[in-house]
């Protein structure tokens, strides 16, 4: 047990928290395997980060966009989590509705690269938009 997370055999025994049936074992990746994909990620951000801003903003949109037509995504956080089906459908729509906000990075990098303050483009209420630069890979434990 991992943080209330069970662990047989090498996997991850993914449970549904309403009746405790299990729902699949997912293997757990070896230390080698997590070294190749640090490396595979270290080599593929360098090609990223001479893509330009634009092109990373169409990529993210297409990518926003594959969630919401994976169907099976709501019904599995439903058994996972035990959401109900509205909610889990409501969660997916909203992951993959971020055309908006990838915008507003597009044109806080633009503004930035211009030389003018993105947060103080006259009048009205002031915003505050923090870009960051994509700088490495980063590693998530779960």
């Amino acid at each position: 047990m991992v943080q209330g997370v069970l662990i047989e055999d090498g996997c991850i025994v993914d449970e549904n928290p309403s009746n405790g049936e299990v729902i699949a074992r997912v293997r757990c990746a070896t230390p080698d395997e997590v070294s190749a994909a640090i490396a595979t990620a270290q080599r593929a951000q360098s090609a990223w980060s001479m893509t330009s801003i634009h092109e990373r903003a169409a990529m993210l949109k297409e990518g926003c966009r594959a969630l919401a037509s994976a169907a099976d995504l709501a019904a599995t956080m439903t058994l996972e989590m035990g959401k109900i089906g509205s909610e889990a459908e409501e969660e997916v729509a909203g992951a993959a509705d971020k055309d908006e906000m990838i915008d507003n990075i597009v044109d806080a990098n633009r503004d930035v690269l211009l030389g003018e303050a993105a947060a103080n483009s006259g009048g009205g209420e002031a915003q505050t938009l923090l870009v960051r630069d994509a700088l490495g890979v980063v590693v998530v434990l779960a």
